[in-house]
This record gives C-alpha cells, structure tokens and sequence, in this order.
C-alpha cells in the first residue's frame, strides 16, 4: 500500500515551495513588507538581550557546586538550569534579576531599561495600536528613528550586561581560586 504523505502546501495550492512563505505571509497578516521587518528586528533585539540575561541568571545559579561534586553531576546539573532558564518567561528572569541590575545600573545605568525594550517588543508582538507604539517619543512603525534609537540602546543595554556577567565571572574565579588555595600554616586537625 502506497500511501500519499499529507502536504499542507497542496491543501493551500502551492505548488512551488519558494512561494510559501510570501503567500502564508500574505493570506496572514496585513502588515505591510516594511512593517514585518519592523516587528521581526524589535523581537530579534529583545531576544539577544534576553539571552544575555539567560547567561547572568545560569551563571549565578550555578556559581558554586557542593563538595564532592562529580564534573559529569555539574554538567548535568547546568545543563538541566540553562534548559529551566530558557523556559522562563522574560518578566520572571527581570524581576529575578532586578535587585542586581539596580546596583549594577549603578555603573552602567542603561542596563536598568531593559525592561523598556521588553514594553516595545511586547507592543509590537501583540500589535494593538500599531501606530502608536512610540519609544522614546518615535513611533515605531512610521518613523525610522524610533527604530534607529531602540537598536543603540539595545546595544549600550547588551554591553553592559556583557560587563555584569564578566564580572560575575570573573569574581566566581577570584572566589574559586581562593578556596583552593592551600591554608598555610593553619592546624588542619
């Protein structure tokens, strides 16, 4: 029995698998060219700071492991948070991570608007309003220079929690380094 395999571009009648994406695109929104890219790059943006809040959120979750802990046991165990991180919804890890991003805004005050980006990005996800998702006093959709602004602010964002979770790192080595120093001249009885 030779059964024909399901094709759900033959229900939709293309034939041409080059097409798909630009009619499904179509037939599924009324955003125009222009305005996909827009949404598309305002959630690429945010998702690459995300990330960078992923790696900060593992990184502190995992800064030390109890004694007698097998290297395959931390793998393991870091593997299981890094998934638990990525099936966070972004407002846990700010919320988890806020206390810390305050302090460090210190330092690097863009940091601590990260959570505006997530407004622009959760505006235009959901589209609501289009033409009234502003940042900063840009319209997103509309004028260039809305977008323009997010992506610098993104950046300076994304640096400076590039420079939080070096630090961290960097003080968990310090940390490491020191607790496996030998203890001289201290009675080890």
């Amino acid at each position: 029995m030779n059964e024909k395999k399901f094709k759900a571009s033959d229900l939709i009648g293309i034939k041409d698998p080059s097409q798909i994406l630009h009619y499904v695109r179509k037939w599924s929104s009324a955003l125009t060219e222009e305005e996909h890219i827009i949404k598309s790059v305002t959630q690429e943006i945010h998702q690459n700071l995300e990330i960078k809040l992923d790696r900060i959120l593992h990184e502190l979750l995992t800064y030390l492991t109890p004694k007698g802990t097998t290297d395959a046991d931390i793998d393991e165990a870091k593997e299981e948070i890094w998934r638990e991180v990525g099936n966070m919804g972004f407002e846990q890890k700010y919320r988890l991570l806020k206390p810390i991003l305050k302090k460090w805004s210190q330092v690097r005050p863009e940091v601590i608007e990260i959570n505006n980006i997530n407004v622009i990005r959760r505006q235009c996800t959901h589209l609501k309003e289009k033409d009234n998702i502003q940042y900063k006093g840009h319209k997103i959709f509309g004028d260039p220079e809305g977008i323009a602004m997010l992506f610098v602010d993104a950046w300076a964002i994304g640096k400076g929690l590039d420079d939080l979770w070096e630090w961290i790192d960097d003080q968990r080595a310090r940390l490491e380094k020191r607790m496996s120093l030998p203890t001289e001249g201290k009675d080890s009885s």
